[in-house]
C-alpha cells in the first residue's frame, strides 16, 4: 500500500513538471512575437484556403502533364506496333 502511494505520488510529481514545462514554453512562445502568434483564426482559414486551391492547381497541372505524357507513349507505341508487323510481313 505504501509503495502504492509513493508510486503514484512520483507519477503526479512526473505530471506536474510536464504542465510546468508545457506552461513555460507556451509563454515563451507567446512573448517571442512570431508573425504566426498574431494570426487570428480568419486570417489562418484565408492562408489554409489558399493553400488548397494552390494544392488542387498544381496537382491539376500535374494530371493535364501526365496525360500528355500518356498519349504520347501510347502513339509511339502505336508506332512501334505498326513497325512490327511491317517487319514481320
Amino acid at each position: 500500500m505504501a509503495e502504492e502511494l509513493q508510486q503514484l505520488k512520483k507519477e503526479i510529481d512526473t505530471r506536474d513538471r510536464i504542465i510546468a514545462q508545457l506552461k513555460t514554453s507556451q509563454n515563451g512562445n507567446q512573448n517571442s512575437g512570431g508573425a504566426s502568434s498574431h494570426w487570428n483564426p480568419e486570417t489562418l482559414k484565408e492562408k489554409a484556403k489558399r493553400v488548397v486551391h494552390l494544392a488542387r492547381e498544381q496537382a491539376e497541372l500535374h494530371r493535364r502533364k501526365a496525360d500528355l505524357e500518356l498519349d504520347q507513349l501510347k502513339k509511339e507505341i502505336r508506332k512501334l506496333k505498326e513497325e512490327k508487323t511491317n517487319l514481320i510481313q
